[in-house]
């Protein structure tokens, strides 16, 4: 399940359910996580889709055994990025 708001139109994969929040631009990505709570039934991963990472962090995620994870950048620094 993938929650879209905005270029939901450039999400075009088979068997992918798109829910789409078309009030993205006055509500924020947490009106989109609670749209796709509603349908969550079983375990799930929950992502911003414009976050990258190396696979190795996805493998821990699956392997705890934890009710809820989270990873966190430990090293992250604003002071690294350039505006």
């Amino acid at each position: 399940m993938v929650v879209a708001g905005y270029k939901k139109e450039a999400i075009n994969l088979s068997n992918l359910n798109v829910i789409a929040n078309d009030n993205y631009k006055m509500t924020g990505e947490m009106v989109s996580l609670s749209k796709a709570i509603d349908t969550t039934r079983e375990e799930c991963v929950i992502l911003f889709g414009d976050v990258l990472f190396k696979k190795y962090i996805l493998s821990i995620l699956l392997d705890n055994p934890s009710d809820i994870v989270i990873i966190v950048d430990s090293v992250f620094s604003l002071e690294k990025i350039s505006v």
